[in-house]
């Protein structure tokens, strides 16, 4: 019988862990290389196939508050403030007081989606060690946590997740465009622009880019301009490269480690700002042109010729309009 069609009220869902004052104590976590495994789905340890190896660093948490918890999500998502880690905790850890825990246990995992792989989104954060704590959260370490299948049972069930740094702001899906100017709106596009931008330069292609995965933090203190920093979140789903389908002998076309400006990759005929359709009340194309015409002189005409195909418009029904560019 499909887990969906089980009769909740026969069968309800056991009680959720991660709540308010919980106190967890977990191991550090070394997971595989990218690309010899993925996670198992198992519910129970024995039945787990082992996929990396425990570290020798344990770290005691309690969690503060729920950001995605219960039933149907890829990943239990908690703020946790960081009470003990030792003996050989890592240096991304000193000072820091609180954090999000990213948990993905498989007891509560959406089994309509195939879901984000843990490994994915850890080896997104090793290729994009540079861009740690700007555009993109800290990354505390991968950790492993043991926790009983249900209360009146022995087995366990191996639960691994993530430690990133806390992010002060709101997801845009959380707030409301009409509460900024268009100013501050154009200032948060461009934020975002600039970050998947400098994200592709390291061969990494963000397949879930959506309003609930852009943090905005603002600055209280200010009138005007009060957007002090985007971040972006969701790496679960990453292409690490830039051919969809990762075969190497493509991969070269694509110019691997090289810049590509916004006025190629976030040209309209892309549709890239449709998620983000509430938030863009302005003539887009001409600002995208004025706001990264200093990146003109970087496109050539391989680039053209790969981001902007007659492919491109021909599928969105669009008459070419980049004459300006080489």
């Amino acid at each position: 019988m499909p887990i969906r069609d089980i009769d909740p009220e026969a069968y309800p869902p056991p009680l959720v862990p991660y709540v308010k004052g919980r106190r967890l104590t977990v191991c550090s976590h070394n997971p595989p290389p990218p690309g010899v495994t993925t996670e198992s789905r198992s519910l129970t340890k024995e039945a787990d196939i082992e996929r990396g190896s425990d570290g020798d660093i344990m770290v005691t948490f309690e969690v503060v508050h729920g950001i995605r918890v219960g039933e149907d999500h890829s990943a239990q998502v908690v703020a946790a403030n960081i009470l003990k880690a030792g003996p050989n905790y890592p240096k991304a850890l000193q000072g820091i007081t609180t954090a999000v825990a990213k948990l993905y246990d498989s007891l509560y995992f959406d089994h309509y989606d195939d879901g984000p792989d843990p490994f994915l989104c850890l080896t997104s954060f090793t290729k994009l060690s540079d861009l740690q704590g700007t555009v993109i959260p800290a990354y505390y370490g991968s950790y492993s946590l043991e926790l009983p299948v249900d209360e009146s049972s022995s087995e366990t069930r191996t639960v691994r997740f993530v430690l990133i740094e806390y992010i002060h702001g709101s997801s845009m899906q959380e707030l409301r465009p009409q509460d900024f100017s268009q100013l501050e709106q154009k200032q948060i596009m461009k934020h975002i622009i600039d970050a998947e931008s400098a994200i592709y330069t390291q061969d990494v292609q963000l397949c879930d880019l959506h309003l609930r995965n852009v943090m905005v933090e603002q600055d209280p203190n200010s009138k005007e301009n009060r957007i002090r920093k985007v971040v972006l979140l969701g790496f679960g789903m990453n292409i690490l490269s830039r051919h969809r389908l990762e075969k190497p002998e493509e991969e070269q076309k694509y110019l691997p480690g090289t810049y590509i400006s916004p006025l190629l990759c976030w040209h309209k005929v892309w549709g890239r700002t449709d998620e983000f359709s509430n938030w863009v009340d302005w003539d887009y194309q001409p600002w995208l042109g004025a706001e990264y015409a200093h990146t003109v002189s970087s496109v050539t005409p391989n680039m053209k010729s790969k981001f902007l195909s007659d492919f491109m418009f021909k599928r969105r029904s669009m008459k070419r309009d980049d004459e300006g560019l080489n």
